[in-house]
């Protein structure tokens, strides 16, 4: 009896094994050709650089700290325009639209390291007036409002004061802070608007004279309002 027996291969066995071969083959040429692109796009994309961005979803009015932002490295060429580079380059500023998770931080996202957080929501030409409500109900930042003064004395009468005046902060009676809101809880003191100047001097005035109400706007009427 001989004991080296030579295994003999199936012609299946064969087909499969030049198939393996084949497809090994196409792999590395494919994974070499890839390889070989990025190379090519590497000076047409640039070194990396670091650009801060958001590490969870920001709303507008929102005061960045460290942990809210996160900071990765992208090509020069992917980086946008007035990134910023460092955490404490954004730390401490306020959010001037919302920002999504993963979104960059850029300079136009926030407003001056000299404003305050009210002052950094309010475009020129614009002003933020507070106003005082005797109930707001469930009114919270970015909703739309329009004002209505209640006067009294020998002819009682309502009228709307001003219409269509987006909500930048809201505070409770309670609250002596100027943090801004936007959970809606509870009933509102005061709510801070955007307003022309003649619009505020108008609020101004029926704040002094007249019991001030507000009647939020709807989603599709908030979202075509201008100030």
């Amino acid at each position: 009896m001989r004991s080296g027996t030579r295994r003999k291969w199936s012609g299946a066995s064969r087909a499969f094994l030049a198939l393996a071969i084949v497809l090994g083959g196409a792999s590395f040429l494919i994974v070499r050709t890839y390889s070989a692109r990025v190379d090519a796009l590497a000076p047409a994309l640039g070194p990396s650089l670091p650009v801060v961005t958001a590490a969870r979803d920001l709303v507008r009015g929102t005061t960045l700290t460290g942990e809210m932002l996160k900071v990765i490295d992208v090509p020069a060429g992917y980086a946008p325009p007035g990134g910023l580079h460092r955490v404490q380059d954004a730390a401490g500023h306020t959010l001037v639209s919302d920002v999504a998770v993963g979104e960059s931080i850029t300079r136009t996202r926030i407003g001056s390291e000299h404003a305050g957080p009210i002052a950094s929501l309010v475009p020129s030409g614009m002003r933020a007036v507070t106003v005082p409500v005797t109930t707001a109900g469930n009114v919270v930042v970015g909703d739309h409002v329009d004002v209505l003064a209640t006067f009294g004395g020998g002819q009682p009468h309502t009228e709307t004061t001003a219409s269509g005046l987006e909500v930048i902060a809201a505070a409770s009676g309670d609250d002596a802070s100027s943090q801004l809101s936007t959970d809606g809880g509870g009933s509102a003191a005061t709510i801070t608007v955007l307003a022309t100047p003649s619009e505020a001097e108008s609020l101004a005035y029926a704040g002094a004279f007249a019991t001030i109400t507000v009647s939020v706007l709807g989603a599709d009427e908030g979202q075509g309002s201008s100030t």
